[in-house]
């Protein structure tokens, strides 16, 4: 950007402001569906600025006499901001909303689309949503007590790594404590691990029979 010298030139100031806006905006023209093109006021007037109502141009287009591509009062003004075209002339873009849907076909209009280079103009526009010409802003309230949502959620719904927990950070050069040994395991007497696997149990030895039935059993063989 250039500086502003008490012993500069006004008309050489003036031809270097006008190469700067050459050189951060550009022009081209551009036939794009009436539907793609937006507004960049929230209201219009009911008539034009010369007192001919919007109606005759909406009668005019249904009945053929003026055509969108072959009149040049049609050719209107638009700004690209961020790939959205918005068009300076609302009145006419308005009227050719209207006649678009009065047919089936697709209305189209040509454009004399700007397109800024300039990333500080392209931050203001994105941003500039003032309704009473910057005189005033709302502060915004501040987000819930407790902290995020996350902090909110049960420890079990938290994923791993909870940004809520602060972690411990240990001062340079200082590891972290190992942990603690198990305890070291003697091995058990012998009665105990034979209780542990469970003895084997013992088979009770048979009743010696009586004398009678020994006798009989014998006299039966």
């Amino acid at each position: 950007m250039s500086s502003w010298r008490r012993d500069d030139d006004p008309l050489e100031v003036w031809r270097r402001c006008e190469e700067s806006e050459e050189k951060n905006t550009s022009k081209e023209l551009r036939i794009l569906p009436v539907r793609e093109v937006r507004f960049t006021q929230d209201s219009i007037a009911h008539s034009f600025s010369d007192g001919r109502s919007l109606e005759a141009l909406i009668e005019a287009l249904q009945q053929g006499y003026i055509l969108p591509l072959s009149v040049g009062f049609l050719v209107l003004d638009a700004v690209e901001v961020d790939r959205n075209v918005f068009c300076m002339n609302n009145r006419r873009l308005w009227c050719l909303y209207q006649y678009q849907q009065m047919v089936d076909t697709m209305v189209m209009v040509r454009l004399r689309v700007t397109r800024t280079k300039d990333p500080t103009l392209r931050q203001f526009l994105r941003a500039f949503t003032t309704n009473d010409c910057g005189h005033s802003v709302r502060r915004r309230a501040p987000p819930p007590a407790g902290g995020s949502a996350l902090a909110r959620l049960p420890r079990l719904l938290r994923p791993a790594t909870d940004p809520a927990k602060p972690k411990r950070v240990l001062p340079p050069g200082r590891l972290p404590p190992a942990p603690p040994l198990p305890p070291p395991q003697t091995a058990a007497p012998l009665p105990q691990a034979a209780a542990r696997l469970g003895a084997v149990p013992k088979v009770a030895a048979a009743a010696p029979a009586p004398a009678g039935a020994a006798a009989v059993l014998a006299e039966m063989s």
